[in-house]
């Protein structure tokens, strides 16, 4: 996404190859730029709001007139797509990177090309700096460079944890801001290569980062949410909710009023900044929106799309004015001259493209006949600076972490540190650039020397990882949150632990330090935000935010205020009995006091002129959310009815399981409803909060017997007494109702036009016996089991082609061959809009390094002919099947993989707490965009089960076939997601084994989802 520097117009890319431009007081569509062949990665419009770049994976970058919505300019000459592309400040050069790991320089006036640059990988993104002086690029190869663009040298490198991570520069060189893999941004001084700080309180990986004009903001977007930051304290300040899908793209307005986000539900949203109110959404576009700009005078927007169109959107009126097409493939990047007259894109015809963004005229278009493999950079307003982080692997040196720091004025790498076996979380640098301190997953925190890139000291405390950390402005405090649920302040000068601050029930993936280092605060996987007064250690307030916009915010002493709708979230308990919070509201529902815990500096002498309840006994308040519900204690009054559930009955049988699966379409209910003190008044039943029965009621008790129907899901039946002062009491069950029946659904129709028999792909291995290097290893008797009886249902029951099915077992499953099958000949037959199956039953091993650092731990899946002593050379690593899966062009990639010490691959995703329920259109999307998963059979620690007890296989694939058969199929509708897989394997196969099965996103996933459609009887 882009936007104009007066913020009035927005420009989007998008997978439907369209690019639109929006009008961003209206939101309407101003125009819709048509013409490219494939999905539009990037858009970018000139500073004067002329013209307009896109980028696709048509591998062309086109250049249009943004005022005629006329194509000026084709670039052609990329071999592979163009990811990314910059436009100097100056207008004078054009960049470009491609998947041909090279990074080329163009004079924009003549169309030659003045240098190229290298990677060892695919350059994903690039950069150009205001005066075009320097250029930062960003690859697959996990690095970003900077380098002088008048001598092509390399100044600094800088490594990374993720293959060409979000990035973007302040405008005067001197930090760097970059997403990660661990949910956080990181923001870097570019000269010293120090990690200033962390933002943390994602809860997935970071897609999009952006900074504001003045240097005081930052944006990043994420599958979550898309969250604004304070830069000088690292505070969140705001969350932005919407988006229904990862948000790939967002940009702000020069004049910072303005927020403009673009996601995988091929929407383009505008935001105000100050409030966080979503002013207007722009649809329009086919697939997902890769990247979107705002014109310099605010008047348009430009969206980039995979539906291969860049569209012009007037901003006021959100009409579309002008749709760009182009007949090639997708933009990967695009980006604007610091004039905002001119749009440079990447496009995956190994062009880039140069476009006049006003009349959407094509300038010019760039050859680079290469082959490389593009991803993002960002460079600075006046690209002095650069700083790179990255994570790497080899067989020869093992784990390394490697910044890189570069001078942009002479493109000189000034410092490069690297660190040897060590697996950085999190990194934040001094206010002065001298020192980095790195939190770190052996459960450390590292301070270290920038200038010679030696350790000074190591902060031991934390009995889990260490998420993230952030550095005191002055320089003498350091805070540091950890899985172990803790956040821990540190004396810089001693390395003496101040104080520790509980209060999370999940671990802390977030910390930070207000300017004056008075408070901090700490985000957590708990679904919570906590502010804490740093001298003291005293908890001043917690923030609940809720997918739906709504929030409450609560304090110890059990006072609470809350967004319009986020009353909804807060119920009452006492003992056994839920009663609503509107007779509790009038006491404890307070703005002055939760005001007042931000202002004082001793909240014990905090004072409340307000009447509290005479009654002291105590009633819980929960703050009901997805993630674990938060309690705290109140004092009560009033009392609800009581209400009863004397049983639930199905065909004259007691009902006892808490969430059981009925076959029957009626129950029976029969409770008893009491209230001594003030009567009874009417009584409701309601299914799936549809109300299904109503009376009104007279004294003080009533016992209630009736039949309900259920309807063919899962029923959410409440049964809600009101006594005669309204005050409710609610008892609830949640009963599902399978429907038998062989019929096809609509969903299951839908998918199997998509991914029918020739479009399933299928890799199934299985190793039994492993006598010819077994060095210990016992055979697997049901390992051969599994196979089979996966083959036989994916071909029976799923739909599959056995032709399309390869089956490697005993001694065809050796490294090599499984290598060669994943690697090379998966590639050469499928196509990109098929779907792969790989499943592995077998041993798996895991490889603990010793240093000096601590312990890592390193899994693998053992082949036939692996040696579980020499598992670096023989086995399978974790990092290696995610490589391979990258070389799979198959739309869905799914590894199931049935082996111990398997769960350490990719970005965990987090277990689900409620029964699955997804839409058709959920569905459409998990259908509609890339997916790469794993799921596993336990977590890294575990080992994997099996025996007779199990119909001859292991606990996993027993149940892993029983959810594939219909256990699964939470909606009956003949079709299981992955979602409802993993919830039903982690239902029932914690309850049989110590294991737990996990479920990950690899590198490249999009939103997808490999769904599977069920055919015949089950």
């Amino acid at each position: 996404m882009a936007i104009t520097q007066d913020g009035k117009y927005i420009a989007s890319g998008s997978a439907d190859s369209r690019v639109c431009l929006w009008d961003s007081a209206t939101g309407k569509e101003i125009r819709t730029f048509k013409g490219h062949a494939g999905g539009v990665s990037s858009v970018a419009l000139t500073a004067d709001g002329k013209y307009l770049v896109s980028g696709s994976w048509d591998k062309t970058v086109r250049l249009w007139d943004l005022n005629t919505g006329r194509e000026i300019r084709t670039f052609k000459g990329h071999v592979e797509g163009v990811n990314s592309v910059a436009l100097s400040g100056d207008g004078k050069y054009l960049v470009s990177g491609s998947y041909d790991k090279t990074v080329r320089l163009w004079d924009l006036n003549t169309g030659r090309e003045i240098r190229t640059l290298g990677h060892a990988d695919g350059v994903r993104s690039v950069a150009l700096s205001a005066d075009g002086k320097y250029l930062v690029s960003g690859s697959m190869d996990k690095t970003i460079r900077l380098w002088d663009l008048k001598t092509g040298k390399e100044i600094r490198t800088f490594s990374w944890d993720i293959f060409a991570p979000p990035l973007d520069l302040c405008k005067k060189g001197k930090y760097l801001v970059a997403g990660s893999l661990g949910c956080t941004v990181h923001l870097l001084r570019l000269k010293s290569g120090k990690k200033i700080r962390t933002f943390t309180g994602h809860t997935a990986a970071v897609l999009s980062v952006a900074l504001s004009a003045d240097g005081q903001h930052l944006v990043s977007g994420s599958y979550d949410y898309v969250r604004l930051w304070d830069l000088k304290t690292g505070k969140e300040i705001r969350t932005f909710n919407g988006h229904t899908e990862g948000v790939t793209s967002v940009a702000l307005s020069a004049d910072g009023q303005y927020l403009v986000s673009g996601g995988m539900d091929n929407t383009v949203r505008l935001w105000e900044l100050n409030t966080g109110r979503e002013i207007r959404v722009f649809s329009g576009h086919n697939f997902s929106i890769n990247f979107v700009a705002l014109g310099v005078d605010r008047q348009y927007l430009i969206s980039g799309s995979e539906d291969k169109t860049v569209r012009l959107w007037d901003l006021k009126t959100g009409k579309q004015i002008r749709t760009f097409k182009v007949v090639v493939e997708g933009v990967t990047s695009v980006a604007l001259s610091g004039d905002g007259q001119t749009l440079v894109s990447v496009i995956r015809d190994k062009t880039v493209r140069l476009w006049d963004v006003k009349t959407g005229k094509e300038i010019r278009t760039f050859k680079v006949d290469v082959e490389g493999f593009p991803y993002d950079v960002a460079l600075s307003g006046d690209g002095q600076t650069l700083v790179t982080g990255r994570e790497s692997w080899s067989r020869s040196t093992g784990i390394r972490y490697t910044m890189r720091i570069w001078d942009v004025k002479t493109g000189k790498k000034i410092r490069t540190i690297v660190w040897h076996e060590l697996l950085v979380a999190f990194m934040a640098l001094s206010g002065d650039g001298q020192t980095l301190v790195s939190g770190n997953e052996d459960k450390t925190v590292r301070l270290w020397d920038v200038k010679t890139g030696t350790e000074i000291y190591t902060f031991k405390g934390h009995a889990e990882g260490v998420t993230s950390v952030a550095l005191g402005a002055e320089g003498k405090y350091l805070v540091s949150g950890s899985w172990d649920k803790t956040v821990r302040l540190w004396d810089l000068n001693t390395g003496r632990e101040i104080r520790t601050f509980k209060g999370h029930t999940s671990g802390v993936t977030s910390v930070a330090l207000s300017v004056d280092s008075n408070y901090m605060v700490s985000g957590s996987r708990d679904g919570e935000i906590k502010t804490w007064d740093l001298k003291t250690g005293y908890l001043l307030i917690s923030l609940v935010p809720f997918k739906d916009n709504e929030w409450v915010t609560y304090t110890p002493d059990n006072y609470y205020i809350c967004s319009p709708g986020g009353e909804k979230y807060v119920s009452f308990r006492k003992r056994n009995t839920i009663y609503g919070p509107e007779m509790y509201s009038q006491s404890f529902k307070n703005a002055e006091v939760i005001a007042n815990k931000l202002q004082i500096t001793n909240v014990q002498t905090t004072t409340v002129e307000k009447t509290k309840p005479v009654d002291t006994q105590p009633i819980d308040i929960n703050i009901t959310s997805s993630n674990e519900p938060t309690t705290i204690k109140t004092p009560g009054s009033i009392q609800p009815p009581t209400v009863v559930i004397n049983y639930f009955k199905c065909k004259d049988k007691l009902i006892e399981e808490e969430n059981p699966m009925v076959e029957s379409p009626e129950v029976e209910v029969n409770a008893t409803v009491l209230d001594n003190q003030y009567g009874l008044k009417k009584i409701i039943i309601t299914v799936n909060n549809i109300t299904l029965s109503e009376k009104i009621l007279s004294g003080k008790s009533y016992k209630l017997k009736q039949t309900i129907a259920l309807s063919d899901s899962m029923n959410h039946i409440k049964i809600i007494a009101f006594n005669t002062k309204d005050i409710q009491g609610v008892e609830e069950k949640v009963i599902a109702y399978q429907k038998t029946t062989s019929k096809s659904s609509p969903l299951q129709q839908m998918v199997k036009s998509i991914f029918g028999k020739k479009r399933s792909w299928a890799v199934l291995i299985g190793i039994k016996d492993y006598t010819l290097q077994r060095n210990g290893m016992k055979p697997l008797p049901y390992a051969l089991n599994d196979v089979r009886s996966m083959k036989n249902y994916l071909i029976t029951g799923l739909d599959f082609d056995k032709n399309n099915i390869k089956t490697l077992i005993d001694s065809r499953a050796t490294r090599e061959e499984i290598v060669k099958e994943l690697g090379e000949n998966i590639p050469g037959r499928v196509g990109t809009g098929d779907r792969v199956l790989v499943y592995f039953s077998g041993h798996g091993g895991k490889e603990i390094i010793r240093t000096d650092d601590g312990d890592k731990t390193f899994s693998y899946l053992i082949p036939y002919d692996g040696k579980q002593n020499s598992l670096f050379s023989t086995g399978i690593s974790m990092e290696v099947l995610s490589r391979l899966s990258e070389r799979i062009p198959a739309k869905q990639v799914l590894f199931i993989i049935d082996a111990c010490f398997s769960g350490n691959i990719g970005q965990i995703i987090k277990k689900s707490s409620i029964y699955p329920k997804e839409t058709r259109k959920e569905i459409e999307t998990f259908i509609k965009n890339k997916g790469r998963e794993v799921m596993t059979a336990g977590t890294m620690d575990e080992e994997a089960m099996m025996g007779d007890k199990w119909n001859n296989h292991s606990v996993y694939t027993f149940y892993l076939l029983k959810g594939l058969r219909g256990g699964a199929d939470y909606n009956k509708n003949k079709v299981i997601t992955t979602t409802e897989l993993q919830q039903y394997l982690e239902n029932y196969v914690p309850k049989e084994a110590n294991q737990t099965p996990l479920r990950f996103h690899l590198p490249g996933s999009r939103g997808g989802q490999f769904v599977f459609y069920r055919e015949g009887e089950d």
